[in-house]
């Protein structure tokens, strides 16, 4: 996840375990409906400002927890296309001791999925 501080230019790229815990129902024999909570472990946090990069991972908040829902259609039985929306419960902040910035996260997420 990344994103940007559009008053001071500063650049954030977050890299998360992420372990998401849906339930699904379905609407059709090819369209369900998911939603459920999210919990995030943060592996790696760099921040980049003026073209230099600097790991914050040691000065990040670890863990973040979010609600996703989203929708899957089977193409075929073994082949569907997904889409979730997540949007973050917590306050993720950087700097633990003094100029603390904290934001929220939101995130979409498209993928296929082929079962074996």
């Amino acid at each position: 996840m990344g994103g940007k501080n559009n008053t001071s230019g500063t650049e954030y790229s977050f890299g998360y375990l992420s372990l998401p815990v849906l339930l699904k129902y379905s609407l059709t024999p090819r369209l369900e409906i998911m939603a459920g909570p999210q919990f995030d472990l943060l592996i790696r946090a760099t921040q980049r400002v003026n073209g230099s990069s600097e790991d914050i991972t040691h000065d990040t908040e670890e863990r973040s927890v979010g609600a996703t829902a989203g929708l899957e259609f089977y193409v075929m039985r073994n082949l569907s296309l997904a889409g979730r929306y997540l949007f973050g419960l917590n306050h993720i902040g950087i700097g633990q001791r003094s100029a603390v910035t904290e934001f929220e996260f939101e995130s979409v997420q498209l993928t296929t999925n082929f079962r074996f």
